[in-house]
């Protein structure tokens, strides 16, 4: 069954890139964003891009692991819903691996998912997650949860409107 997500539109404008210092440091990470909805991944992409970052794409978990037997990002961004292989156990699958090889660094990760209640929050920070994004998400929020997850110094324009 599709689910949909309310998302900016494909002609929205990207989000206000980040400081020209912080855009320096963002070129040389690596993100891999795994998200089985086409329109999440390719919002998440631009953006991420729009920002400074390199982006790889996975649409499922089972992609996103077969991705990683080549490559090594700096973050994940793993939709906790997917078919095929979900993020909870794609992040698990990922741990297993670094944990056997220790020469693989471990990954930090962000969860991102439709769920938005206190009992998925915990599972995902029992998995490991530097952070947990609900979907529909806000650019800023996404942008500032990459940046700490990535400990660089967070844009000016992410603050997230006060509730």
């Amino acid at each position: 069954m599709a689910r949909t997500a309310t998302l900016p539109a494909a002609s929205a404008p990207p989000s206000k890139p980040i400081a020209k210092l912080a855009v320096v440091a963002a070129r040389n990470k690596l993100i891999l964003v795994v998200e089985d909805e086409d329109t999440v991944r390719k919002v998440l992409q631009r953006l991420l891009e729009t920002n400074g970052f390199r982006i790889a794409t996975a649409r499922d978990g089972l992609e996103g692991m077969k991705y990683l037997e080549d490559n090594v990002p700096d973050l994940m961004l793993v939709d906790v819903m997917m078919p095929r292989l979900d993020g909870f156990t794609f992040v698990k699958a990922v741990r297993f691996r670094t944990e056997k090889q220790k020469s693989l660094p471990k990954i930090p990760f962000i969860f991102i998912t439709a769920k938005s209640d206190a009992r998925s929050m915990v599972e995902g920070i029992k998995h490991g997650a530097k952070g947990y994004i609900t979907k529909p998400f806000q650019i800023a929020v996404v942008v500032r949860k990459v940046c700490e997850a990535l400990k660089l110094a967070p844009p000016e324009s992410s603050t997230p409107p006060a509730a």
